[in-house]
């Protein structure tokens, strides 16, 4: 593979990056196909970093990559993995092992602490490879899916669901969230791409007691959270079902639940969702 040039990337290859990861997911196993324009609201929702990302190269034509986020994640400065693939006639070349060294590198310079990723549970071989490398798994997710939302339970008629404004959702997760999200269901992630978001809150006659915060675009849950009171009681479901109806007709998705999450997976199971996949969380630390 001496032809192959691996190099990093930029903001001017945004077009290219953008062919290359249609093409390098195409096949994978949960395929991740996105237009211009979700492309770039997952870049911002993540934090990518171009100049922090790393591409290989044959000739003009990028044909893998790693895209890495930059942010601060439970109190270090940490890069994210948002996306690693190699077109599929480029694999087993030992390609991702240079994209990776070229953009650890970088990623070093710029002070990160931490180098964290996502790996799904059945991709052995990446797991195994990531475990060499000096990662360790930190947590497992399950993911969600449902085709439509049909909660099986009553409507309370003390609680009330409203649209809301993000700025309104945010405050209330410190006190309310269950457990602790993942890098792209944080509320910098969110707070990135507001203008996408679907968000509403329960209200009950004391205030206050549960929001929700969807993403339309990707059709996601990304938070929902109530008063530890009220997690078993049906909030959660009424929430959901809102989320849902603001999303319309399509699959709805819920990533990376981590074990923590008790009462949210019983109220999601009971709207309708089921489980997709099971990813580790990884950390290497520097």
């Amino acid at each position: 593979m001496d032809n192959i040039t691996v190099r990093l990337l930029n903001k001017d290859l945004l077009d290219a990056l953008h062919q290359c990861w249609i093409a390098a997911f195409s096949d994978y196993q949960v395929p991740i196909h996105m237009t211009k324009e979700h492309f770039v609201i997952n870049l911002n929702q993540t934090g990518a970093d171009l100049d922090a990302s790393s591409g290989a190269f044959a000739g003009d034509k990028m044909v893998g990559f790693i895209i890495n986020g930059i942010r601060r994640f439970e109190g270090a400065l940490t890069a994210y993995d948002v996306g690693t693939a190699m077109v599929r006639e480029y694999r087993g070349k030992g390609l991702s092992k240079r994209l990776f060294s070229v953009a650890e590198e970088k990623t070093l310079k710029l002070g990160v602490k931490q180098y964290l990723l996502e790996v799904i549970c059945d991709n052995e071989p990446a797991y195994n490879a990531y475990l060499k490398t000096g990662f360790k798994v930190t947590r497992e997710f399950e993911c969600f899916k449902a085709g439509s939302v049909n909660a099986k339970t009553e409507k309370r008629n003390d609680i009330k669901i409203e649209p809301a404004l993000f700025e309104e959702c945010a405050p209330l997760a410190p006190s309310m969230l269950e457990y602790k999200t993942s890098w792209q269901n944080t509320l910098d992630a969110a707070g990135a791409i507001k203008d996408t978001l679907a968000c509403f809150v329960a209200r009950s006659g004391k205030g206050l007691v549960g929001y929700a915060i969807f993403q339309k675009t990707r059709r996601r849950m990304l938070q929902i959270g109530a008063l530890p009171e009220l997690r078993t009681d049906g909030v959660y479901e009424m929430l959901v079902d809102a989320g849902a109806r603001a999303l319309g007709n399509g699959d709805i998705t819920i990533v990376n639940l981590p074990n923590e999450a008790v009462c949210t997976k019983v109220a999601v199971k009971n709207c309708g969702f089921g489980l997709l996949i099971r990813q580790y969380e990884m950390v290497k630390r520097y």
